[in-house]
């Protein structure tokens, strides 16, 4: 027969083993941790934590350790859209911030790490239609492009592409060619 301490104790195991799991822990995986900025610099020392748990955190996001300090990320979601094009006329800019990314799972829900500038960084994902561009053997790189119409797949039709067109010399939709590129 067991002894009445005996369930006691098993109790009393079970209620601090329930006790143990965090009740406000949100499901998903965090992102990986950054490089950026680097942990044993000066500035690493006055960044301040925006949470402790993920019950800190509004509506999805988690508490997550990135970049030297504990903030608030959307967990990592499947990534099936592409990088958006780059604006190389912001690459100007862009050379004063190193890159915040080197793998897709650095960075928070489904944005995706794209090369942007020589460098890399999270952004969010563009939808990609099916299909492939004709090939523009005539367009010229010395011709000075015309006002583009759109600037991804997203822009366009179901059934169409983003391309750069031959006749006008820019970006605009056309009708999606299908089979082998």
């Amino acid at each position: 027969m067991i002894s009445a301490s005996l369930i006691v104790l098993g109790l009393s195991l079970c209620f601090r083993g329930a006790r143990a799991t965090d009740p406000t822990e949100k499901p998903g995986s965090c992102p990986l941790d950054v490089d950026y900025p680097r942990c044993d610099s000066v500035n690493a020392n006055n960044l301040k934590n925006e949470c402790r748990t993920d019950g800190d955190c509004e509506g999805d996001r988690k508490c997550c350790f990135s970049g030297c300090h504990n903030h608030c990320l959307l967990p990592l979601q499947d990534k099936l859209d592409s990088c958006p094009s780059d604006d190389t006329s912001m690459c100007k800019y862009i050379f004063l911030f190193p890159s915040n990314c080197h793998t897709d799972e650095q960075c928070e829900g489904t944005d995706k790490c794209c090369c942007f500038c020589s460098h890399s960084y999270c952004k969010a994902t563009v939808t990609e239609h099916a299909g492939f561009c004709p090939i523009n053997e005539a367009i010229s790189c010395i011709i000075t492009p015309d006002k583009p119409l759109c600037s991804t797949d997203a822009d366009c039709k179901k059934n169409e592409k983003c391309c750069l067109s031959k006749s006008k010399n820019r970006l605009q939709c056309v009708p999606a060619l299908k089979g082998k590129s």
